[in-house]
């Protein structure tokens, strides 16, 4: 692990400790302590768990790919990015889409496939609940269609103009 100070490559870690975050789908986040050994700087990593269950993904063009927690969470915090959304509320969305996906799958002949669409569509639906700018980033990435963030952005102004009245 790198400092975030120096770049330096060797730190030790002085402290670990797990924390549960969802029994249901047996998530364990290891957060770890870190001083630097160059410059002595403390810092704290994250590290997520990946529940066991495996799913491929469909893609609008067809093929399939491996599943990737990972990227599922990386891609809610670059939506949350510059934000201000606490980590634990960027977790809470993982969490929840992790729920809708396995639901999903559930009611699908093919117990271990979702299509990306789906994947999507439930990231989009638990951002906008926590953050509406966040959900507009993420809109724009993921439908890539100019007109479905538009009215989505619509959507928004007309419920703001609406609270205001």
């Amino acid at each position: 692990m790198n400092c975030p100070v120096c770049g330096e490559l060797k730190t030790r870690v002085v402290r670990t400790f797990p924390i549960e975050s969802d029994e249901e789908l047996h998530l364990t986040d290891t957060y770890r302590t870190r001083i630097c050994r160059k410059c002595r700087h403390q810092f704290t990593t994250i590290e997520i768990s990946q529940p066991t269950k495996q799913f491929t993904v469909g893609k609008r063009s067809n093929k399939t790919d491996t599943f990737s927690y990972k990227k599922l969470f990386t891609s809610i915090q670059k939506a949350c990015e510059d934000l201000s959304i606490p980590y634990d509320d960027q977790r809470s969305i993982f969490v929840n889409v992790m729920k809708d996906i396995i639901i999903e799958v559930q009611k699908k002949e093919d117990k271990t496939r979702i299509m990306s669409q789906d994947i999507g569509t439930f990231v989009v639906k638990h951002l906008k609940s926590v953050n509406r700018i966040a959900w507009i980033r993420y809109s724009a990435y993921f439908y890539k269609n100019e007109e479905i963030v538009l009215k989505n952005l619509r959507e928004w102004i007309a419920q703001e103009s609406d609270s205001v009245e």
